[in-house]
């Protein structure tokens, strides 16, 4: 994983400090860039195998600080959810009925799998519960993406259609997608890249 672009610096230098301004977006792009300064200390001493795990953490600090750039309010508003709720604690129900406690399967607290498996039990909390009523406020560029996206997904379902009808004479519609059908907003989903 490459180290950040110079080009990707420049945005963020234009990007202005007013989106990275507010204390919980700083306070957790602080964190990252110590967790990317811990990895690229331990670079050298890694075998190869695992230096894609301290590379991690500049892809990760690259694609935050872009996203703090790209979404300065949704980000905020997640960090400050994710400080009222460090834990994300609370209950979300993962079978439809509870289990019979001797049938369960238990990992062994300490062990990486019990590490694992908790962090992945906190993701699955904090998508059920901190990203509920956030949205992502699509830019011109986004809305130009999304449009391609939509024409190309519908020529190739036409493309499909003519395909299952062999040698006939129908046409396909023209493909028109308006402004006014992409949405201003849309749901966040958890992911960064949106």
């Amino acid at each position: 994983m490459p180290a950040r672009s110079s080009s990707s610096v420049a945005r963020l230098a234009a990007a202005g400090s007013r989106r990275l301004s507010t204390p919980a977006v700083t306070k957790h792009l602080a964190s990252l860039k110590e967790k990317e300064a811990e990895a690229q200390k331990l670079m050298p001493f890694l075998p190869e195998s695992l230096k894609k795990l301290a590379e991690f953490q500049t892809w990760e600090l690259t694609r935050m600080e872009d996203f703090a750039a790209r979404q300065p309010e949704l980000l905020a508003e997640l960090c400050a959810r994710k400080e009222a709720n460090p834990t994300v604690s609370g209950i979300v129900a993962t079978t439809v009925e509870p289990r019979d406690p001797a049938l369960c399967k238990y990992t062994v607290e300490g062990s990486v799998v019990h590490d694992v498996m908790g962090r992945l039990a906190t993701m699955e909390r904090a998508k059920a519960t901190m990203y509920d009523g956030l949205f992502i406020t699509l830019t011109p560029a986004d809305k130009a993406k999304w449009k391609e996206k939509v024409i190309e997904s519908m020529a190739a379902h036409h493309k499909k259609i003519k395909a299952m009808m062999g040698d006939t004479e129908w046409t396909p519609p023209e493909i028109v997608v308006a402004d006014s059908d992409i949405p201003d907003k849309i749901p966040f989903t958890g992911s960064w890249a949106q």
